[in-house]
């Protein structure tokens, strides 16, 4: 069985079965393949016109609808860059060390996303260079 992300907009409803089909080919039997898992590979494979709609969708609906939340984006992805380092991210944003802690302890809340998890990671990274791109 393979599980797709959450998606916001009916039109897209082909790509994110696309996910969970992907998920379920590279899933053993008896085994649930969360997307997560292979998203940074299934992101990288991606023609321009799916490449968009492959992005996390959370940080995607974000990124197009919320301008104001700009700042917390622009701190999860130095955050991600920095490999999490609250030092070396917070000194990169020119901001305290405090606040970069209650930027992405909020984040953590919103979006509920595992940084420790590495291929999480990689797809959110990978995600903030697509939309940068499009942009």
């Amino acid at each position: 069985s393979g599980l797709s992300l959450n998606f916001y907009n009916l039109s897209e409803l082909s790509y994110f079965f696309e996910q969970a089909v992907n998920a379920q080919a590279l899933s053993r039997p008896g085994q649930l393949m969360d997307f997560y898992d292979q998203a940074p590979r299934y992101l990288i494979e991606m023609s321009e016109k799916q490449r968009l709609c492959a992005c996390e969708p959370e940080l995607r609906n974000l990124w197009e609808t919320e301008p104001d939340q700009r700042v917390y984006l622009d701190t999860l992805k130095v955050y991600l860059e920095e490999e999490r380092s609250s030092i070396h991210a917070a000194r990169r944003l020119f901001i305290h060390k405090n606040t970069l802690t209650y930027r992405i302890k909020h984040i953590r809340e919103k979006m509920r996303w595992d940084f420790n998890n590495y291929n999480i990671r990689n797809y959110l990274r990978l995600s903030f260079y697509t939309l940068e791109r499009e942009e």
